[in-house]
């Protein structure tokens, strides 16, 4: 019982930490874009139909967390949509632990070289548009789902060539094995088209991404803002006991 209930502490005053850093839209005196500071994250990962999108606003002053209550909303599409006049509507998100109190939706994944789309309406109707940059970014080319990786490293290559230029390279690794989780993570990662990750003690299953982001500060209609277009290429392997 110790273990459990120092994990409800913990997650308890995680939960009330992002909670208390929140105020009501109706508490403020004008929900306009300009007044607001954006933050989004669009999440594409290589292969699937949809895209995640997840946007919230802050206060320009003391940057808090904005939550709707008059009739706010976000709604995003892409070039990839087949009807561009139906946008879909951010929701709150239902994650446990969101310390953004986001508002997130899938939408359909762009095309090659198209863009993703966010709007921003406040409480009195008026629209904020922003559109979002699909850049260019490699696949993982020597590993494929059910491959056999490790015991304590694993080599990932991707072709340099057709990476981005611009932007930050990461790893994530998330591994799973009888009931724990555990997650390795290496940033800054040199675009050399291979990289030799120590895998430590992970076992099991292991979701593997190779990560590449671009972000955007250039939106005028607002205070400020900060917009992460992330690509993900990605692939499931396991993960090779030690002899």
């Amino acid at each position: 019982m110790k273990n459990g209930i120092t994990i409800t502490t913990l997650l308890l005053s995680l939960l009330i930490t992002g909670a208390c850093a929140q105020v009501s839209s109706s508490e403020l005196e004008s929900t306009a874009a300009e007044d607001m500071r954006l933050e989004a994250v669009i999440e594409e990962v290589q292969d699937e139909e949809t895209t995640s999108v997840s946007a919230y606003l802050e206060t320009a002053d003391s940057e808090v967390d904005v939550r709707f209550t008059e009739g706010e909303y976000f709604q995003a599409y892409s070039d990839g949509e087949e009807d561009v006049t139906s946008p879909v509507q951010l929701n709150e998100s239902t994650a446990i632990i969101d310390f953004d109190n986001s508002y997130t939706a899938n939408v359909n994944q762009t095309t090659e070289e198209g863009s993703y789309y966010l709007s921003y309406f406040d409480e009195e109707g008026t629209q904020t548009l922003i559109s979002v940059p699909r850049h260019d970014a490699a696949s993982i080319t020597n590993l494929s789902d059910g491959d056999t990786v490790g015991p304590n490293t694993v080599t990932i290559e991707w072709n340099a060539d057709e990476m981005s230029s611009t932007g930050t390279i990461s790893i994530l690794v998330r591994y799973s094995s009888s009931g724990t989780v555990g997650y390795i993570r290496r940033n800054n990662i040199p675009n050399t088209g291979t990289y030799e990750l120590d895998l430590g003690s992970a076992v099991g299953t292991a979701r593997i991404d190779l990560r590449h982001e671009e972000q955007f500060t250039d939106y005028e209609a607002y205070s400020e803002s900060l917009v992460k277009m992330r690509h993900i290429s990605r692939v499931t392997v396991s993960v090779a006991r030690s002899e």
